[in-house]
Formats: structure tokens, sequence, C-alpha cells
């Protein structure tokens, strides 16, 4: 041998000892990434000990084969139909290999199809076979392409026949996105015996009821320019046709029995996801094994999932269920979602979420001063007193009323509604009492009449801003004559009163306290000027006028399905001294709601009178939590039978209190202001919520003081804490008046900053 081609030979060798496959390192993620966090997060109240992640991981894995690609492999179908794909192998490993099928109907050869590669790619670089094909009738395959044509039976054979080669160790799960996620479904229903696992990223297994006549009504913007326009169209209804195209619950439970595994993803701001969040409600109904991630994303790839990359829950999903790795994905939590608001992802048990609390408000017709609308009405907790009562609007297919249609390439945010809510029937909350996490698919329940046998009815869900501006969180749809049954349509009597059951696409997002939910109805959705790649129902042909029963008699109501806390909006001012006009009210209110904070009596709270030595100790002990067991009195002034004994020791014992004396603590004398912000700062410092100051960034931050001679010494870190963390604030003047008594208005403010 020579010289050159012995060193090539090393060369070579030296490749192959260094591409030793291995499995990621998985451990348990909730003992490394998640735990509690504090609602000055933005979090919704009640919800801090959930299971939110804290820190981004990378597992550690080697992998690095090189990929060998074969081009234009046929593909045979049981109808002697070709199907061409393209086929991806490690180089340099000895197969056979786990197989992963990409099934395209769209083409395998597009210019674009790097972007739906890249997934094969970092799977057969971890020692995986894949096969990218086109399905019948685009790119280089044979057939006729029709809206999901054969999808199913032709993703049957393409498994069963790439489980049968000899690079293949006949384990195949599937990956892809949107269309290429809906091909997985429809393959997995007809129980391919070699598929283990799939991966469906925003996609629907109902496609009937979430893209194409979502809550039944027509196809509309993003469907109509497509080329199965037409074939839709000939099948109106969820007849046989459909049925061959669509994943029903019968099916998801023949995928369980079969033990099939489903990776379901997508993103709050997708328009086809909730058909794929369906899906998996319908898998956990029905015993069977998955996983779901959804993040924010409109309709593309999953990015910036946390802990972990989504392409690493991937690997790891297929490891498991094709390799049969022991790597500890099937012991987590079922569900990753991504918080919108505090922008931020936590791990849940099951979907829908266990221990949601459905809240449940009423539409009812007084004013809530929030929004000139047809109506302006009000969602309220209690049953409104009238017998009937109802809003009217006239419906056009020209003219409107219209709410926007969905977007499909940014988060629906990003427009302000109220523009568009004012041309429809509003109802909407009191401001609400606490920061208020709503996760899950909300229910509306209403009684309608039209003057014509079929009309449509669009909702849209609202966060309202103080200033008005009203930021559009998910939406809703449903064909009236198709609210039973979307196979056999029910004219309406005309002028007949009927209860509706909306479900509203799923969400998971925080309303921020003194914010407001709205609920607005239409007749239809149209897309806003210029507004690119709209999604959503097509309108009604029929002009209508349709009235929105409430009362005794029709009690229609919306239901929230409210994570933590159920008491969500302001139901009366708390207080007759605090009115909606003084500057503390939302504080004194908020903090009263959630029993931090009693009044002088059951109506008054006399916000400007002086707090008591007693009543912050009180205070304390409520508003951090503090333990309460059995304490031993420190100071003699303090009676045992008195209701402040216990608080008092309490903060005694966690070092926030401290007497005038050794025996004495004065528990009816003012508290000076310099003397609550050192025990606020205490107890906030205790809690962690602080950082701690340098000398020299504590000088800095009390160089704002005008007064600062009057300030104690032992009170400077804790003055300075508060003002470093806008807990509290210096005059105009620049004066903090520490000496002088603090009002009971002035404890909550900055008490309900600390905690918020």
């Amino acid at each position: 041998m020579t010289q050159g081609k012995l060193l090539i030979s090393f060369a070579l060798a030296l490749t192959l000892l260094f591409m030793i496959e291995e499995d990621i390192e998985f451990s348990s993620l909730h003992s490394q990434v998640t735990g509690s966090i504090h609602s000055s997060e933005q979090i919704g109240y009640g919800t801090e000990d959930r299971q939110w992640v804290l820190t981004q991981q990378t597992p550690k894995s080697k992998t690095g084969y090189p990929v060998k690609v074969t081009e234009e492999v046929s593909i045979p179908m049981r109808d002697g139909v070709i199907l061409k794909g393209r086929l991806f192998l490690p180089e340099y490993k000895r197969g056979p290999f786990p197989t992963i099928v990409q099934l395209n109907g769209y083409g395998h050869d597009r210019t674009d199809v790097a972007d739906r590669e890249h997934m094969l790619y970092n799977l057969v670089e971890r020692g995986y076979a894949a096969l990218h094909v086109s399905l019948r009738g685009v790119g280089s395959s044979e057939g006729e392409s029709n809206l999901f044509n054969q999808y199913g039976q032709d993703g049957y054979d393409v498994i069963e026949w790439a489980a049968a080669q000899p690079w293949s160790d006949g384990h195949v799960g599937t990956v892809g996105i949107s269309l290429l996620g809906i091909s997985q479904w429809l393959a997995a229903k007809e129980l391919p015996p070699s598929l283990k696992a799939i991966s469906p990223i925003a996609a629907c297994a109902d496609c009937y009821s979430y893209l194409w006549y979502p809550g039944g009504m027509l196809p509309g913007p993003g469907r109509e320019g497509r080329t199965e326009y037409s074939f839709a169209l000939e099948h109106r209804n969820l007849d046989e046709w459909w049925r061959e195209r669509t994943v029903l619950e019968k099916d998801i439970q023949a995928m369980t029995d079969q033990g099939i595994a489903p990776l379901v993803s997508g993103g709050w701001n997708d328009y086809i996801t909730p058909g794929n969040i369906r899906a998996f409600k319908q898998i956990r109904a029905t015993g069977g094994e998955g996983k779901l991630i959804i993040g924010p994303q409109a309709h593309r790839y999953l990015t910036n999932v946390q802990p972990y990359d989504f392409e690493i829950y991937q690997t790891l999903w297929f490891d498991h269920h094709l390799k049969g790795v022991d790597n500890g994905i099937d012991q987590e939590d079922r569900v990753l979602i991504y918080v919108q608001g505090p922008d931020r992802w936590r791990f849940e048990k099951d979907w829908p979420i266990p221990d949601a609390n459905d809240v449940e408000l009423y539409l009812t017709d007084s004013k809530s001063g929030s929004i000139e609308s047809i109506n302006d009405g009000s969602l309220q907790p209690e049953l409104p007193a009238q017998k009937n009562v109802s809003d009217q609007y006239t419906y056009d297919p020209d003219l409107g009323p219209f709410l926007p249609a969905l977007l499909s390439s940014s988060r629906r945010l990003d427009i302000d509604q109220s523009s568009y809510e004012a041309q429809t029937l509003t109802w909407t909350t009191d401001p609400l009492a606490v920061s208020t996490e709503v996760t899950g698919s909300i229910k509306l329940q209403f009684w309608a009449s039209a003057n014509v046998e079929d009309t449509d009815f669009v909702v849209q869900v609202t966060d309202v801003a103080p200033d008005g501006t009203s930021r559009q969180v998910t939406t809703g749809y449903l064909n009236a004559s198709r609210a039973e049954s979307v196979s056999d349509p029910t004219p309406l009597e005309p002028g007949q009163a009927q209860q509706y059951t909306m479900e509203i696409l799923p969400t998971s997002y925080v309303f921020q306290a003194g914010h407001r939910i709205r609920l607005s109805l239409a007749g239809g959705a149209k897309p806003l000027d210029n507004q690119r790649y709209a999604q959503g129902p097509g309108l009604h042909p029929t002009p209508a006028e349709v009235e929105i029963h409430q009362g005794i008699d029709y009690p229609s109501s919306v239901v929230f399905p409210v994570i933590g806390n159920e008491d969500i909006w302001t139901t009366e001012d708390t207080f007759a001294d605090v009115p909606d006009s003084h500057p503390f009210f939302h504080e004194i209110t908020t903090l009263a709601h959630r029993g931090l904070i009693n009044g002088r009596s059951s109506t008054k709270y006399v916000p400007d009178g002086f707090l008591s030595r007693a009543e912050l100790s009180a205070l304390l002990v409520r508003a951090f939590s503090l333990e309460q067991e059995s304490e031993t009195l420190p100071f003699t002034d303090v009676d045992a039978a008195k209701w402040y004994a216990k608080p008092v020791s309490v903060a005694y014992r966690h070092g926030l209190v401290q007497g005038v004396s050794t025996r004495r603590f004065e528990p009816h004398q003012d508290v000076t202001r310099e003397q609550a912000f050192t025990i606020v700062a205490r107890a906030i410092k205790d809690q962690e919520y602080t950082q701690d100051l340098s000398e020299e960034v504590i000088a800095s931050i009390l160089s704002r003081v005008q007064d600062i001679e009057y300030l104690s010494d032992y009170a400077r870190e804790g003055v300075a804490s508060l003002l470093n963390a806008e807990i509290i604030d210096v005059e105009a003047s620049g004066l903090l008046r520490p000496r002088e008594a603090i009002t009971r208005a002035e404890v909550a403010q900055f008490l309900y900053r600390s905690l918020s």
C-alpha cells in the first residue's frame, strides 16, 4: 500500500472511531429546570407554585454522521401508482436504522425543500434513516392530486415499504409541519403495523372542522385560492368523502389501541393548531400516550422552546418510541405550554388542565362604559334579573358587521381591535381585581334567533387595557344550521330563539390586573386592508336580522378556564369611603379582595387614617404568608386575648418588627413612614424578591432624597432597596418625610407594588 493510501485509510479509521453515536443524556426536567416564580413576573394570580420553566438546558449528546442522499427513490402503491422520494442514510454507520418518513403533499423537490428537510437531517445525523416522499400527483410522483387524495392509503403503503427495506429496522416514525402533519394523521388512521410514533406540527386531524369549514362555516381566505378549493366546495357537509379525509374520535381510539404515540405541537397564534390540540384531547380521553407542546408561534416551526429546543424533544420522543431508549421522556408531564403575558414556558400534567376553574360570566345589558359599540353590554358573575332582553344586529355580506380574519404570519395581539368591535355587539367585564390566567378552550353558550333559515356567528375574545386598546386573544366560529351536526344541517325556524354552544379556539393568556376581558360578536370575519395570508372562514351569502337573547329565560354566558384564582373581577367597590376617584382605589380594592387588608368596619377603610403597629403586623403576616405556630408573647403590653397578639408575635419572630423597648411593643402607636418602609423591605428581602445593593449603589439612590438627614442609619439600605424596585417614590420635591405617620392608603399602595 502506498504512503498516500495508508494516510487516507488512517484518516478514515479515525473518522469512524470518533463517530460514536450516543443517545441524548436526559434526566428529570422538573428537578433541574422548573419551580415557583413570583407574581412580579406578571403571571396569573395563584399560579406562582406551578411548574414554570426557570432555565434553558442543552442535553449532552454525541452525533455527527455525514448524510448520504439517494435521489429518485421509487415506491410502489397498492394500485400500481409509483411515488417518488429522496432517501437519507447515515454514512459510515452500519444499518439497519430506525426510520423516519415525511409525506409531502406539495412535492419533495420544491424549491423550499430545504426548509422541510432540516428535521430529517438532524435525525439522520443521529443514526436514523429518513425517507422524504412526494404524495400522488405532486412533484415527480404519479397519480392524481386533489384534496388529501388517498393520503391515508398511500401513507400506509410508504410506511410499510420503508419498514421492509434492508436499511430499516422496521420501526417507523413520521415528521412534518402543516400539510405534512395532516398527512401523518391520515396515515396513522390506517394503522400501519410498523408505525410507532408521529410528530405532526401545526396541523389538524379533523381538517373539515378546523381548516376548511371552521365551525361549519364556509371556506374563506387562505382556502379560496387553492387548487383544492373546488373539491372542498363539492362536499359542503361532513360526508363519506370527508370521512375518508378526516381523523375522527373512533380513529383516535384505534390509534391508541395500536400504541401509536403522537408528539403534538403548534402555536397559539396559528389558525390550524386548534385541530392538533383537539386531537391530543381525544388521545388522552382514549388513554393514549402522547405529549403536547404549544408555543406562541403563528403558522411556522416551533422556535425558542424551553427548557429544550423542539428538535431535542422530537429526537427524545423517537429515541424512546423507535429505539426503545429509557430516556425519561415518557415520565415527564405530558403538556408543555407557553403562557402569553408573562411569556414563559410551563409544564402541566394533562390537557385540558385538570385543576382549571370554570368561571361563568353572564351576558347582560348593563353598560360597561368601556366602548361605544352597538350595545356595550357587560359580562357579570350574576344572572341578570330581567326575564328576557335582547341585542340586535343586521348582517350583510357586503357591509358586515365583521370582525378581522385570523393572521397566519404574525401574532394576533399586534392589532388594536377596538375600532372593529365598535361595529359589533360587545360584552365587557369590570376591571380585573387580580392578574388572571385563562388557559384552555373558552365555551360560549348563548341564545339567538334570526329571520332566516341560516346564518353565522363569529366571536373574539380580547384584552382591553385601561387606555381602551383592545388586543385579540382568540376567536370562535359557528354556522347556525350546523351547530348540532355538520353532517345533517337543520334549517333555523325564523324568529325562534335557539340555544347554541360554541367552543372558542384554545389559548393560554394572562389578563393583567386592571384590564378587562371583552367578548365581541358579529356575523362574519373579513381580512383587514392589505392583510397578507389571512385565514379563517368565508362569509355567509345571506343577509340576516339577528337577536342575541339574555336574561332569566335565556341565560347566555361564557365560561373561562381560569388557572389559579377564581375571583377574577371586581364585583363592587369594597369600601364606601374609597371612591373610584381615589388615587389608590385599585390597590386598596385589589388587596381587600385578596383578603390581605381589612377595613376599620365592613364599609369603611379610612384611607387617610394612620396605620397602627398592630395593624401593620397583621398585614405582614397575611401578605407574606408567615407561619403562625403557637408563639410566646415577647411584650408585656400585648394582651394574649387581643386579635393582634398572634400576628405581632409571628412578625416579631420573623424579625420584621421590633419593640420600642425590650418589653414594650405599643401596638396602638402610629407607624412612621420610615418604620413602614424598613419593615416591608425586611419582608421583601426575606422572600428574596429584591437584590442586594452595594454601598455605592445605595449612596447613588439616596442622593435623590432631600430630607435624608431625617432617615435613620438602620433604614437606609431598606429604603434604597424599595426605591430601586420602584415600590416607593420620592416626592417631586425630593422629600421622603420619614418621621411622619403613614396613612393606610399609602401602605396599600406600596404593599400592592411589592406583591405584583
